[in-house]
């Protein structure tokens, strides 16, 4: 029996579409942060995501369409709203049939991951060069990211392993932001997100897409993941740098890293008051102290 709660929730889905929804049903795809539901209408089938994650706003939807249109396969949402009743994000996204990299992973023979990544790469380079007709309704900075985490784990007097050598690191280097171009980042690119169906790749699961630095979107990769992703970062960097990455690429990271175990930090005390201690003493040693703008486990790979 339905309560009160979900027939508000699927009163809300159905505003997403124009034809008849003949079904909602709750859907069980092992997530905890978003609300996501099928709906079924005389269309086809269609996955529901209802999330409070705030960066998915204003036109980037639409930028998102638009990069669809024009032939790079980003899975972009059908219709998009913003619920004042739920307080979340809701977007209807045509169901796809098929297995993400990640998933994929365990029966893939050695490098084919790492040519799935170079595609990635190929086809990330593609968005991050697409030119839109919509101007951002906010471009994400992260010298002022930073200083906003500081400034929360401050005042929620949330600590970490390496936090002064941290601090002193970015304040030497944040010039290197001066200048940097910003676009449309998908913001969680990883083997996660990206699925293989009987077309081709398609790039899913945006919702924490801004309008930012492009190599924000080598972060995922570079410091959230395990071991198993390094073949997908390394065929990641080398569709994106045919040529090698240049040694900016790796200083200005190195500085989004840092960037990185503040936000993680102030996201883990957001979600159980637990301090955040593996990342930043993993980042610490991955370049050597702070000294080292490489990663340790990409020297000489790429």
């Amino acid at each position: 029996m339905e309560t009160g709660q979900e027939k508000i929730i699927q009163q809300e889905i159905r505003k997403l579409f124009r034809c008849k929804v003949d079904d909602i049903r709750k859907a069980d795809l092992g997530t905890y942060m978003d609300l996501k539901y099928f709906a079924y209408t005389e269309e086809g089938k269609f996955l529901v995501k209802l999330t409070t994650k705030y960066n998915l706003r204003g036109n980037l939807p639409d930028m998102a369409r638009e990069i669809q249109a024009s032939g790079i396969p980003l899975h972009a949402a059908i219709s998009s709203r913003y619920s004042t009743v739920l307080k979340r994000h809701c977007n209807a996204y045509p169901w796809l049939e098929g297995k993400t990299l990640l998933q994929m992973r365990p029966e893939l023979a050695p490098g084919e991951l790492a040519a799935y990544g170079e595609a990635c790469g190929k086809l990330l380079k593609r968005i991050h060069r697409f030119q839109s007709r919509y101007k951002p309704d906010k471009i994400r900075n992260p010298r002022r990211e930073y200083r906003h985490y500081r400034f929360y784990c401050q005042l929620k007097k949330v600590d970490f392993p390496h936090k002064q050598e941290f601090d002193a690191y970015f304040q030497k280097h944040a010039q290197l932001w001066k200048g940097r171009p910003a676009c449309f980042a998908h913001m969680d690119y990883q083997p996660q997100n990206i699925m293989l169906c009987q077309d081709g790749l398609h790039i899913i699961d945006f919702e924490s897409c801004m309008f930012t630095d492009p190599w924000m979107d080598f972060m995922s990769n570079l410091f959230f993941y395990p071991p198993e992703h390094e073949e997908f970062t390394i065929g990641l960097l080398r569709g994106y740098f045919p040529e090698g990455a240049p040694e900016e690429f790796y200083r200005v990271t190195s500085l989004m890293g840092v960037l990185a175990v503040y936000r993680y930090a102030m996201w883990k005390y957001q979600k159980n008051g637990k301090m955040a201690v593996k990342n930043p003493n993993a980042l610490y040693e991955m370049y050597d102290g702070l000294t080292n703008v490489i990663p340790a486990n990409l020297r000489g790979k790429v």
